[in-house]
């Protein structure tokens, strides 16, 4: 079973883990590898859900325990101790795969334990003070390698591509903390830095290929601790997220981000001491993601992942010992998504009663003449830009936010140059994407918390205002 896939194959994992503890490397014939649809950040199976992953140094030797979310847990042997454990999905298949760098005189070996193909690989890139990340830069759905170094005052971006390109970029100042993470909703990731300004935490990005500032909303006190930006609300958007020290215990604050960096919304949840570790995960498929932290007690470990915004209602995870480490949650966010409607659409409702999908506008001599079009007077999406799928949940396009009228509610038009990073579509363009997706020629229209507008075939007229 998919679940079972991640260190099910204890033989030939367990072999590979010993023989690149001893110095060796051995390429093994891979058991059946089911295919994945969708990369969720943190998930070393293909479920669906991110995994709790730790590791803990045995006898100089790190091993890694993952508890996946059916409960069943994990475990392999691979570093050593002192190594840094750096997981992502480096093969593409959309599972996260456990890494580690070493520090090699100054130098930064990074070896990686790959599923799909149950080899150990290794490759040096950075230097040993280095700050590291991984990130997803050339579409590949494949983890980048990064390395960023304070030079001049300023930091200087090392990132090494999957297929061995390599690429330097300067972006913001030294005493920043960089991320990678795709804010912009176009499947690539932006370079994030963030930093104290005025008393207050500023977010700074640029796009990666052509190297354009974006917007740079202030979020958060200059005395917060700024975490991995994380797409909460599965627009395929990462969002802000703060930590602060409120009497002892952890409160959170979220930024949920439009594609232009305008704030969509902002939440807080109290959730935790400050001594615990904060790490955010899809923990339940199909729904939003969630703040977690990670506690060292007396003897034991345990996670308590927030369930409703109720500190009172989080769910208490026993897993793992003292000193031992969380791995954090890492992967790309991948938003073509062919997992399954239900997947990205736990909710649907039809067009008509305050909702229309128009073929072909008729706006003449503008760039949204012919231009497919949906309207919503009700459930109006609150965003932007909102997303188009096929009838087997695989994103297809996207439509962006022209205005809204009181007569027609909100207006979306499909495929306007440069509008929401989507390419240029017309109904039959739409209808023929969803027939290679799926097979059907249905669209889905994204809405609001979880919600789509569909089925509809892209090419008619279909419900009223």
């Amino acid at each position: 079973m998919q679940h079972q896939q991640l260190f099910r194959r204890s033989y030939s994992r367990c072999l590979v883990a010993l023989l690149f503890l001893l110095g060796h490397t051995i390429v093994v014939s891979p058991a059946v590898v089911v295919a994945q649809s969708r990369a969720v950040p943190g998930d070393y199976d293909g479920s669906g859900a991110t995994d709790v992953a730790i590791v803990r140094q045995v006898d100089g030797v790190l091993h890694w325990f993952v508890r996946h979310d059916n409960g069943f847990v994990g475990q392999v042997p691979f570093g050593l101790r002192g190594d840094t454990p750096i997981a992502a999905d480096y093969n593409g298949d959309g599972n996260v795969d456990p890494g580690v760098i070493r520090d090699n005189g100054g130098f930064s070996d990074w070896y990686v334990l790959e599923e799909a193909t149950t080899t150990a690989r290794q490759f040096s890139w950075g230097l040993a003070d280095d700050t590291f990340r991984t990130g997803y830069y050339d579409e590949d759905a494949t983890a980048d390698a990064v390395a960023i170094r304070a030079v001049g005052g300023v930091l200087t971006w090392f990132i090494r591509g999957s297929s061995g390109s390599t690429a330097t970029e300067v972006w913001g100042l030294e005493g920043s903390t960089p991320f990678a993470a795709d804010v912009t909703g176009d499947g690539v990731d932006e370079l994030v830095v963030v930093g104290a300004e005025a008393g207050f935490l500023r977010w700074y990005a640029r796009t990666f290929a052509d190297a354009i500032p974006l917007p740079a909303p202030f979020f958060g006190l200059g005395t917060d601790t700024p975490l991995p930006p994380f797409d909460i609300d599965r627009d395929g958007i990462a969002d802000f997220i703060v930590s602060r020290d409120v009497g002892g215990f952890r409160q959170f604050f979220i930024r949920l981000n439009n594609a232009d960096l305008s704030a969509k919304a902002e939440r807080s949840l109290l959730l935790g001491l400050e001594s615990d570790t904060p790490t955010i995960g899809a923990f339940f498929p199909g729904q939003e993601a969630r703040i977690a932290v990670f506690r060292n007690r007396t003897a034991f470990a345990s996670s308590f992942i927030d369930l409703n915004g109720d500190p009172a209602a989080a769910m208490a995870v026993d897993f793992g010992l003292q000193n031992d480490t969380l791995v954090p949650a890492v992967g790309p966010a991948d938003d073509n998504d062919a997992g399954g409607l239900a997947t990205v659409c736990p909710a649907t409702t039809s067009f008509g009663g305050g909702i229309l999908w128009k073929p072909s506008s008729d706006h003449s001599g503008q760039p949204r003449e012919g231009r497919p079009a949906a309207l919503f007077k009700r459930a109006q999406p609150g965003k932007s830009c909102i997303r188009l799928f096929a009838s087997n949940g695989e994103v297809i396009g996207a439509l962006g936010r022209f205005h809204g009228t009181p007569k027609y509610g909100d207006r979306f038009y499909l495929g306007l140059a440069g509008n929401c990073g989507a390419p240029v579509m017309d109904a039959g363009d739409a209808a023929a994407a969803a027939i290679a997706a799926s097979g059907s020629p249905e669209i889905y229209v994204e809405s609001r918390d979880g919600l789509c507008v569909g089925p509809a075939d892209p090419r008619q007229r279909t419900g009223s205002l």
